[in-house]
C-alpha cells in the first residue's frame, strides 16, 4: 500500500481542483492575497478559450456533413429548430431586462455575454443605437479567420441566397444560426430582432471582416431594409 509520500497533491490543492477561477479569485482576494488573485485570473485568461475554440471547431464540420447528407434544401430549416430551443430564453431576458433598467442594462447584459464568446469587439453609440463591431466574433468569424472554408476541401458555405443568407451570397454554414436567433425568431415573437446585423455586409467572408451589430434603442426607428432582408414585414405597431 502506497503512503503519503507518494501523492501529488495536497487536500488543499484538490480540493481547489473542484472550483472555477473566479470562485478562487474572490476566495483569495477576501484573504487579502492579491497576488494570488492575480494568478487565477490569469490562469483563466490562459485557458478559457481553448474548450470554447474546441467545440466551435467540431460546429462548422458537423454542419457541413449535415449539408452534404441532408442537402441544402433541408438546412435552412433545421438551423431554425435547433436555435429555437437556446434563442427564445433571450426574449424573456430581453423583455425583463428593459423593464428594470432599459436599454442600460439590455447592453451591459448583452456585452457581459460576449465577454464569454471568445471574440475581439468595441461598442460604440450614436443618438439612435448602439454599434457593436466584432472583428472577429468567437464563433463564426473566428472560423473564416482561420480559413475553414478556403479551398474545395474547406467546410461548406450555402450555395444559393435567400433569406435564410440575409440575402447575400457566400454565408458560411455556422453564421446561417445568426439570421433566425438574432433577426427571424425575434421578429416573429415580439415583432422586433435582438439585434440588426448589418445590411450590406452581415457576415464575415474573408478573414477579417467584421460582423457588426446595430442595438436600436427605440424600435420604431429600426429601418425597414433589416426586416426585408430576412423576408419579414414590420409590424404596423412598430412603425
Amino acid at each position: 500500500m502506497k503512503g503519503k509520500g507518494n501523492r501529488t497533491f495536497t487536500d488543499a490543492q484538490l480540493e481547489e481542483m473542484g472550483k472555477n477561477f473566479n470562485r478562487l479569485a474572490l476566495e483569495a482576494l477576501d484573504r487579502g492575497d492579491i497576488e494570488q488573485a492575480r494568478r487565477w485570473i490569469r490562469r483563466n485568461e490562459e485557458t478559457k478559450e481553448y474548450i470554447h475554440d474546441m467545440y466551435v471547431a467540431w460546429v462548422p464540420r458537423l454542419l457541413s456533413i449535415m449539408h452534404e447528407r441532408l442537402g441544402e434544401e433541408q438546412f435552412p430549416g433545421i438551423l431554425k429548430e435547433s436555435v429555437r430551443s437556446f434563442i427564445e430564453p433571450l426574449f424573456a431576458c430581453k423583455r425583463n431586462l428593459l423593464e428594470r433598467g432599459g436599454m442600460k442594462a439590455w447592453m451591459e447584459f448583452v456585452v457581459d455575454v460576449w465577454r464569454q464568446h471568445c471574440g475581439s469587439w468595441s461598442v460604440t453609440e450614436d443618438d439612435e443605437k448602439f454599434i457593436m463591431t466584432q472583428k472577429p466574433c468567437g464563433s463564426g468569424g473566428q472560423m473564416v479567420d482561420r480559413r475553414v472554408y478556403d479551398g474545395a476541401s474547406g467546410e461548406r458555405k450555402y450555395a444559393k441566397a435567400g433569406f435564410h443568407t440575409f440575402s447575400k451570397g457566400g454565408m458560411p454554414l455556422y453564421c446561417g444560426h445568426c439570421v433566425w436567433g438574432h433577426m427571424v425568431l425575434p421578429m416573429e415573437a415580439t415583432g422586433e430582432p435582438l439585434w440588426c446585423h448589418d445590411h450590406e455586409k452581415p457576415f464575415p467572408v474573408s478573414p477579417g471582416d467584421p460582423c457588426v451589430h446595430y442595438f436600436y434603442k427605440n424600435s420604431v426607428d429600426i429601418p425597414e431594409k433589416y426586416y426585408d432582408m430576412v423576408g419579414m414585414k414590420k409590424p404596423e405597431g412598430k412603425r
